[in-house]
């Protein structure tokens, strides 16, 4: 017994010390990098049900010091007031720096985000194309350096991680375990190393080379699924194109939810998504963050079991110690994973447990209500696959 636990605790020893060595190795973006040449940016924000937030990813957009680009706004069928805040916007905007553009009926099978990002590239000409959610707060630097830095690493397909913000409780206590799990599954080392074969996209922003974009049929080739991020940039690989995922928190900032009702919605969509397109590198990524997250309390109560049991004495000392070393080094990374990505203070990484414990009954919750045909709801459609 005593040897399962020493070897349990050194296992998530072990990958606690690679994840504060990944942490520490995340490829960052130069928000003071210029592009050479003035090449064409399109960028397309598709915008259901975003009265809160449609203004600032807009106006970002619109205070860009980046010249040679328009932005495409699709309105997704809105029922609130995108649509009047848009043109609010557009009024006093430039008429060659922004076009808003009613979406058309969806297709049968397309999924929402997809129709909207097919009809903005159609309805653009530039070389490149850039994908913005509705919810993102674009810094005047973002697409020179994005620009840049895809020049200068020949890059086809440029996606970032934004600071993201997170206000409530439950923000701060899901968000964190939620993409930590993400980052397990696609570690950015690998993702970044051609070949590799692990492929991650951000929907939040890709920047893309309208040419390999066309050549891979671009949102038309992913028209059914709900992780159309990630499969967009596996076509784009595909296709013969070379891609990075980078941290680019200097110039660009997202807030995805508001409240612990808005993270149960959204996260639920995102594990129809994972339950759907799983796979073993899901599955080891669940499996390895239960490991982090449970197994320092587990050998604590484990060490004070075995003090009530009476344990032998040599045998309680070397118990306590690993119970020790493990929950300590755990308090201390995930007190630096928070502070580091998310600006919080340190004593919020004594959540994580909790927060991946919470995280794993949204998604029993999803598959439940997939099982039983009910599906889930996002922006007032319902997603059942």
């Amino acid at each position: 017994m005593l040897t399962v636990l020493v070897l349990l605790g050194a296992a998530c020893l072990a990958l606690l010390v690679r994840d504060a060595w990944m942490l520490r190795h995340i490829p960052a973006l130069d928000a003071d990098a210029q592009p050479s040449g003035s090449p064409s940016v399109a960028v397309i924000i598709p915008a259901r049900n975003e009265e809160r937030s449609i203004a600032l990813s807009a106006g970002g957009v619109l205070a860009q010091t980046y010249g040679p680009l328009r932005l495409t706004v699709i309105d997704d069928h809105s029922t609130d007031a995108t649509a009047a805040v848009l043109a609010r916007l557009q009024a006093h905007a430039e008429a060659e720096r922004m076009q808003v553009l009613p979406s058309a009926p969806l297709p049968p099978e397309w999924k929402g985000k997809c129709w909207a990002c097919w009809q903005g590239a159609q309805a653009t000409a530039s070389d490149w194309l850039l994908f913005l959610d509705a919810d993102t707060k674009p810094q005047p630097r973002l697409v020179s350096a994005a620009l840049a830095y895809a020049q200068q690493h020949q890059l086809d397909l440029l996606t970032l991680m934004p600071f993201m913000e997170l206000g409530t409780f439950w923000e701060r206590t899901i968000m964190p375990a939620f993409l930590s799990m993400i980052q397990a599954a696609f570690p950015l080392h690998k993702v970044n190393r051609p070949g590799s074969g692990v492929v991650l996209a951000n929907g939040q922003f890709i920047l893309v080379r309208r040419e390999l974009y066309e050549r891979a049929d671009g949102h038309r080739a992913v028209y059914d699924q709900v992780l159309e991020d990630v499969e967009l940039a596996q076509a784009i690989v595909r296709a013969g194109g070379r891609m990075r995922a980078v941290d680019g928190s200097a110039v660009l900032r997202v807030r995805m939810y508001t409240s612990g009702a808005e993270v149960r919605e959204g996260l639920m969509k995102n594990a129809i998504a994972g339950l759907r397109n799983g796979g073993l590198r899901s599955t080891w990524a669940g499996m390895r963050q239960i490991i982090v997250a449970l197994t320092p309390p587990l050998l604590l109560l484990a060490a004070l079991w075995a003090q009530l049991r009476r344990w032998p004495a040599r045998q309680r000392r070397r118990l306590w110690r690993v119970a020790g070393a493990v929950a300590g080094f755990a308090a201390w990374s995930w007190g630096d994973f928070v502070r580091r990505l998310y600006r919080l203070p340190r004593r919020y990484g004594l959540l994580f447990p909790l927060g991946l414990a919470a995280y794993m009954a949204i998604s029993a919750m999803a598959a439940w209500r997939i099982w039983r045909g009910v599906g889930v709801q996002w922006k007032g459609r319902t997603y059942k696959k």
